[in-house]
């Protein structure tokens, strides 16, 4: 069989193209792996001379390091307590490290308080409070005396700030945990409400509510109306603390005191 002429050299040429692309794939996966390799030597060993480097300068100084980092919790300055024991964090040093968590969950907790503060600011008012009231009225039937969830306008609402709100509030997060109950449906409103609306006590709530700014996180609002009844309606106060729910939107009601005026 007879070529044309230049025949050969092109199949040479198309034989070495698929040659060259049949390597390429291992060849390249071979650079590859061979650059991540040296990437992750080279950022070891940046690692291993920033170890030691915090390692001697901690070394020099320590005493004053975490004299220093010690005077910023005290100060509450705990966001700048993190960074300054975060820059050894490279160093096996115990007490150190005892130092960052006590300082990053004190800075969570705050953070925690400044998400219920904000929170009170601006929710707890005479709006949210009816309609948070309307809510567990709609929750709890009035089916055995209690509130009424009719007329919700004519009800009167104040509310409740200074010891008047805090006592309570304080009082109620500090008293022994009170057994599960399971009230029936001809219970009287207020034992099916306190069972069904109690407020959740995660740490940092507990820890806000029992400090010395209790006060910027608490929400009571005390209700004045009348409830239906036979033979006559019988006016009923009823103090009401909005508390906070654990992802920060929005209140879970908790009746914490409730009075009829016969």
């Amino acid at each position: 069989m007879t070529f044309p002429r230049g025949t050969p050299a092109a199949l040479a040429a198309i034989a070495v193209a698929l040659l060259v692309a049949g390597l390429y794939g291992p060849v390249q996966r071979t650079l590859d792996a061979r650059a991540k390799a040296e990437a992750a030597a080279a950022l070891k060993a940046r690692i291993d001379e920033e170890r030691s480097a915090r390692a001697a300068e901690l070394a020099a100084d320590r005493a004053q390091i975490l004299a220093r980092i010690r005077a910023q919790i005290d100060n509450k300055e705990f966001a700048a307590a993190m960074n300054a024991a975060g820059r050894y964090a490279a160093v096996n040093d115990p007490e150190l490290r005892a130092l960052f968590v006590q300082a990053a969950r004190a800075e969570s907790m705050r953070q925690r308080f400044d998400k219920y503060r904000t929170a009170v600011e601006r929710d707890c008012n005479e709006p949210i409070a009816r309609e948070v009231f309307a809510r567990l009225l709609n929750d709890v039937p009035d089916t055995a005396g209690g509130p009424a969830p009719l007329q919700n306008d004519a009800l009167r609402f104040a509310r409740l700030t200074g010891a008047a709100a805090r006592d309570p509030v304080q009082a109620r997060v500090r008293a022994a945990p009170q057994p599960e109950t399971h009230p029936s449906s001809g219970a009287p409103w207020i034992e099916r409400a306190r069972a069904d609306h109690q407020a959740r006590l995660v740490p940092d709530y507990v820890a806000g509510l029992t400090s010395e700014r209790a006060e910027a996180i608490i929400c009571v609002w005390r209700i004045d109306g009348v409830r239906r009844g036979t033979p006559a309606n019988v006016p009923f106060t009823l103090d009401l603390w909005l508390t906070a729910a654990p992802d920060g939107k929005g209140f879970i009601p908790e009746p914490l005191a409730y009075a009829e005026h016969r």
